[in-house]
């Protein structure tokens, strides 16, 4: 039988049972009339009770029951867990089991970063919690070593390249005392092809005629060039006896086909002078401090501005200052016929201008003589 809900009855909730209402007269000698109990609404009714099911999901969001946080047994959130596997708020990573010092996640869910005292494995060679590059760990977490730009106080003098007054730095970060003024070199600004005609596109501010060629040709042109340039830079005056000659060799066999017979270096290592480009630093405190490694690249022009990347430079020199009298396949010289020719037919020898032991000077690759490529220029001495 279906009941009937009148006034002060409430439809139960949905899965919950619901109780009698007391509905008993109050039976003979009292009042006859068959009255039932009256609350403030007329009826007394009881209220239907909650289920005891918890509703669908969990806490968190109340649609989805996502986060990381759980219920504590007496109903509040529990606080954000480092570890578990979620980032939350206040964390940077969370990697849970993964999490390590030297790990990308810490322990204490903080992204590793150079500089936080932790070494990285693989990514880190130190990491000292400093941003100090005077001591044993420098600028990127990698370790100090002589040549890096950093003088780590205590370990070494100087850094190659430096000068102090009459010394000069080596490789070794020790100081040398200098036994003659630097010799000056530099990159030439100007493009040359094979045979040391100008590439005109190269000349920028430049004129032809700022370049004369004094009726020469090969490697006596290729000095001649770096003359001119070193006067347009004010590294020469004009009328000066020339100084300057290119870092440049023939295959003719000559007296003059090898740049060292041309740069007159002391034939004693100790009484050498040393090399700087316009401005500095020093790329070597000898002629023969060249055959073990620049200390840094020769990358400046005649005017002291640096030139980027690792442009080609004409050489069939190696880093001896001897001609390499290398043949190409042909058995044509690798010196573009003695830097006479600018065809597709003969090869010349390069370097790139870097601070790589012997790939400065000698590539181990030849350049078509139809190409345009820069010289170093190095003053004698």
């Amino acid at each position: 039988m279906t009941a009937l809900c009148g006034v002060g009855c409430t439809e139960a909730a949905t899965g919950d049972t619901e109780e009698p209402v007391d509905t008993a007269t109050t039976g003979t000698g009292g009042d006859s009339s068959g009255a039932t109990e009256t609350g403030a609404s007329g009826t007394d009714a009881v209220p239907p009770t909650t289920s005891a099911e918890p509703p669908t999901g969990t806490d968190g969001d109340p649609s989805t029951g996502t986060g990381s946080t759980t219920e504590t047994p007496d109903g509040t959130a529990a606080e954000p867990l480092c570890g578990d596997g979620v980032v939350d708020p206040g964390e940077e990573c969370d990697e849970a089991g993964e999490n390590a010092d030297d790990g990308a996640c810490t322990v204490s869910c903080v992204a590793a970063a150079c500089g936080d005292g932790h070494i990285w494995t693989g990514h880190e060679e130190c990491d000292d919690g400093n941003d100090d590059d005077d001591d044993a760990c420098v600028a990127g977490c990698v370790a100090a070593s002589c040549g890096d730009g950093y003088l780590f106080v205590g370990s070494e003098e100087c850094e190659p390249g430096d000068i102090d007054d009459e010394y000069a730095c080596g490789l070794e970060c020790m100081w040398s005392p200098l036994v003659a003024a630097p010799r000056l070199v530099f990159l030439s600004s100007v493009l040359f092809y094979g045979d040391l005609s100008i590439h005109a596109p190269s000349l920028g501010d430049y004129a032809m005629a700022d370049l004369p060629d004094g009726g020469k040709t090969g490697v006596l042109l290729a000095d001649a060039r770096c003359q001119a340039l070193a006067v347009l830079g004010g590294l020469a005056q004009p009328g000066d006896p020339p100084t300057f000659h290119a870092w440049l060799s023939d295959n003719n066999g000559t007296e003059l086909s090898s740049v060292v017979d041309r740069l007159h270096p002391n034939a004693s290592p100790e009484l050498q002078a040393g090399y700087m480009l316009p401005g500095g630093p020093m790329i070597a405190t000898s002629f023969m401090a060249l055959t073990q490694g620049l200390m840094a690249a020769i990358n400046k022009d005649e005017q002291g501005a640096v030139v980027d990347g690792q442009p080609y430079v004409w050489s069939n020199t190696s880093d001896q200052g001897e001609a390499l009298g290398l043949v190409d396949g042909m058995g044509k010289p690798t010196s573009c016929e003695s830097w006479h020719a600018a065809s597709l037919e003969h090869v010349g020898e390069f370097g790139f201008a870097t601070q790589a032991p012997m790939v400065w000077t000698e590539s181990g690759a030849a350049q078509f003589c139809s190409k345009a490529l820069r010289l170093y220029c190095f003053q004698e001495g």
